[in-house]
């Protein structure tokens, strides 16, 4: 599975860890739903991702509200969009 878009499907809860297993993965796009809790780590393993798009969910913040992006995904990604107000897009 190459590309994958579930945007604004009112999907809830943690996207899950098993998402990190589609390797081939190079497009990802879960905006608009009501995921929630911690961006999973497991995003890091879709290294061949050029559009990954989670934005517009409700994912844990820290007491300073910020969400805070696992810095495994950070090493992956080179450039972002948007803002924290639409958290979290990336496009290589």
């Amino acid at each position: 599975l190459e590309y994958l878009d579930l945007s604004v499907n009112k999907f809830t809860g943690a996207i899950p860890a098993a998402i990190g297993w589609l390797a081939k993965m190079n497009h990802l796009c879960l905006e608009g739903n009501s995921f929630s809790g911690a961006i999973p780590i497991e995003l890091a393993l879709l290294t061949n991702v050029e559009i990954l798009d989670i934005s517009n969910n409700y994912f844990e913040h820290s007491t300073d509200g910020v969400v805070h992006v696992p810095e495994q995904l950070l090493a992956v990604t080179r450039k972002f969009t948007g803002g924290t107000e639409n958290y979290f897009k990336y496009e290589k």
